[in-house]
């Protein structure tokens, strides 16, 4: 078997580079809902709109891995569930583990930054997300991870089901994400639950994993021949439905109404599609170097941006009772700075942490898709 494997993997490799381009794009979104100092509505729009960000990191996650898994079905005729979730542990876990570690670390320095025992043992057993839907979102500046138990989740029933099932029942069951996740909605409206409790619930998330597989099944390795014209109308129809869950569905009450809340996630699952199709097969970014390399590090981005952040508050504190500088100004310089160590940080996750057990990865692949 590990023969076979080994001559599967000297195959054609299966990477689309432009999406590593989009990853970064979504890392910025996620970013600018952290940075963005707004005091009118549209501002406040603009910004909270960055959060769509991480549901188009599902998108994206769920696309890939259900087309891996769709090829290496058509070359060994089967799914190798173990060597599947040793792909996804040497990938995931090193950094995830490092940052509850360095998360935990701070706790002894910042005692109001605290990552809790009950917190922490729940986001070890990748259950961090339901942890912060009980009792709300941390101080820590991994309070980001909640996302990576989501995807996590999502990995522990995707592979068996296309093995078990075919893409018929893997189509069923994505197509199915769209109305589990709406009357998810609609429940959890329904008996008063908050924002950040809709955010983190994995069953409402699941619609963009469930999207992202869709098109996936459906496009079977294709991408549409898109003109330049129709590529910045779907981006900027993308941008425009990201700013429009926030600006028209999002209400000032911290426990949103059931049709506020559909409308939003709508906005949200169609945002997401729009953006994958605007840079989909584009051959500008599939050579934009540096650009790919700051998607191939966005899961350190994503992991490390607020710590990087908070490091930056420090100068800017100490700039702010030394100049006489506007509020915006300030919060520009922070998010310049704090966005300059975000990509130190990660780069230094990716070479010194994440690129070793990305290269024990190669050992368990059956289908080659990014090189390290």
């Amino acid at each position: 078997m590990q023969q076979r494997k080994h001559e599967v993997a000297d195959g054609p490799r299966f990477y689309r580079p432009e999406l590593d381009a989009l990853r970064f794009g979504a890392f910025l979104l996620v970013f600018a809902r952290h940075t963005v100092d707004a005091h009118t509505r549209v501002g406040a729009a603009l910004g909270a709109a960055g959060q769509s960000g991480v549901c188009l990191f599902f998108l994206l996650s769920a696309y890939l891995i259900t087309e891996l898994l769709q090829r290496e079905d058509d070359k060994t005729r089967t799914i190798d569930l173990r060597a599947f979730y040793v792909r996804r542990v040497l990938r995931i876990w090193p950094l995830y583990f490092f940052a509850l570690a360095l998360a935990r670390a701070i706790d002894w320095h910042a005692p109001h930054l605290q990552m809790s025992n009950g917190r922490l043992l729940a986001s070890v057993l990748l259950a961090g997300n339901w942890y912060t839907y009980r009792f709300g979102l941390p101080a820590s500046f991994a309070l980001v991870l909640w996302s990576v138990c989501v995807e996590e989740q999502f990995y522990l029933l995707w592979p068996s089901v296309r093995r078990w099932f075919g893409s018929r029942g893997l189509t069923v069951l994505s197509a199915m994400t769209l109305p589990v996740s709406y009357v998810a909605i609609v429940w959890l409206c329904g008996r008063g639950r908050t924002d950040t409790q809709l955010w983190v619930n994995t069953w409402v998330q699941l619609q963009f994993f469930g999207l992202g597989g869709l098109l996936a099944l459906l496009l079977r390795g294709r991408s549409p021949r898109t003109p330049t014209v129709v590529r910045w109308m779907l981006l900027a129809g993308g941008l425009f439905a990201f700013f429009a869950s926030e600006y028209f569905f999002h209400g000032p009450s911290l426990v949103p109404v059931a049709t506020n809340a559909i409308g939003e996630y709508a906005c949200m699952l169609m945002g997401s599609a729009m953006l994958f199709f605007a840079v989909l097969g584009l051959a500008q970014l599939q050579r934009a170097g540096w650009l790919l390399y700051l998607g191939k590090i966005s899961y350190g981005l994503y992991v490390f941006h607020m710590l990087g952040l908070r490091i930056a508050l420090r100068p800017m504190l100490l700039l702010a009772a030394h100049a006489r500088l506007q509020s915006n100004t300030l919060f520009a310089i922070q998010a310049a700075w704090g966005l300059c160590l975000t990509i130190v940080m990660a780069h230094l996750s990716y070479r010194y942490i994440e690129s070793y057990f990305l290269r024990l990865k190669d050992r368990f692949t059956v289908v080659r898709s990014r090189s390290v």
